[in-house]
């Protein structure tokens, strides 16, 4: 059998498919000059870029995540960031 297959999804697409289930809450949280896809894209192009990201617990991710859509951020590296803080396990 394809041994991609075996290992079953990649990390990175359960937290994709993860937050594209939370895209209604993050568009109610951002204000109307960003789109809920530019959000989504920038905030996985921040996790792909800093893939240590995916061992924070998803709670605090999204958390995180919703937080900068509440501030109207974009966690781009310019405007905001996604940083890891104490000691992940």
């Amino acid at each position: 059998m394809n041994q991609v297959a075996e290992r079953g999804p990649r990390e990175i697409d359960v937290v994709r498919s993860q937050f594209a289930n939370m895209n209604d809450q993050f568009k109610a949280a951002l204000p109307a000059h960003i789109p809920v896809e530019r959000f989504a894209r920038v905030v996985m192009t921040a996790i792909q870029n800093k893939p240590e990201l995916l061992s924070a617990p998803r709670k605090d991710l999204f958390n995180a995540a919703m937080k900068a859509a509440q501030d109207g951020l974009l966690p781009d590296g310019r405007e905001g960031a996604l940083v890891l803080r104490g000691s992940v396990k």
